[in-house]
């Protein structure tokens, strides 16, 4: 089973933000290191890019992938991403 797949069972197809059900989830990742954090609905991914309210620092900190403690790089070595 992939990260995701985890994460995707883990999380009950809901947002790891603000739990919403509706709609498809997005895999979030870190821009700097490509890891894959979590999924989240298009709202909470385009606002975690932008915001800095302490939810989004907190989940930074601590995402689904950590807390399963499971570890995948998003895209490819081609898309930049340090190891």
């Amino acid at each position: 089973m992939s990260a995701i797949d985890a994460m995707r069972r883990w999380q009950a197809g809901a947002c790891a933000m603000c739990s919403a059900s509706r709609g498809r989830l997005l895999v979030d990742h870190c821009h700097r290191t490509g890891k894959v954090r979590g999924l989240l609905c298009t709202s909470c991914n385009t606002a975690e890019g932008l915001g800095r309210r302490g939810s989004f620092t907190a989940y930074r900190s601590r995402p689904p992938a950590i807390m399963l403690g499971v570890e995948e790089q998003y895209g490819s070595a081609w898309d930049g991403f340090g190891a």
